[in-house]
């Protein structure tokens, strides 16, 4: 099953560190960092995700 993973690179809940967690538990996962982005990369980097998200090939 695909799983996209996209990260804000300024979470501070949930540091970017963390990342490497799941990247041990889902290693065929696609990972992205979205930069100046904290909790909702889909709201506050909305163009970004958006295109990364259109980009992608339907399930």
């Amino acid at each position: 099953m695909p799983i996209c993973i996209i990260w804000g690179e300024e979470h501070t809940s949930n540091p970017i560190e963390n990342m490497d967690i799941l990247k041990e538990l889902q290693p065929l996962a696609e990972f992205y960092i979205f930069e100046d982005t904290k909790m909702f990369p889909h709201y506050e980097n909305a163009e970004e995700f958006n295109s990364l998200i259109m980009g992608k090939k339907p399930i």
